[in-house]
């Protein structure tokens, strides 16, 4: 399972966001970068992300747990 974009809008320091995520020829993720000021939304967009991704695996699996 990948990302195919990401959409904020008045989350945090952010007041709207909206990346397409890019794909090579095989189907496979680019990498993303995130530059930006500090207090930006940078580390709340990508632990968002995380968090998400740990939303679907306990739906898909039983037996997920998060760690600190």
């Amino acid at each position: 399972m990948y990302l195919k974009s990401i959409k904020y809008e008045n989350i945090g320091p952010i007041e709207n966001l909206s990346i397409d995520l890019s794909f090579n020829e095989e189907g496979n993720p680019k990498p993303v970068i995130f530059v930006g000021e500090n207090g930006s939304g940078k580390s709340m967009v990508l632990s968002n992300v995380v968090d998400s991704l740990y939303e679907f695996a306990t739906q898909a699996y039983n037996d997920i747990t998060k760690k600190d």
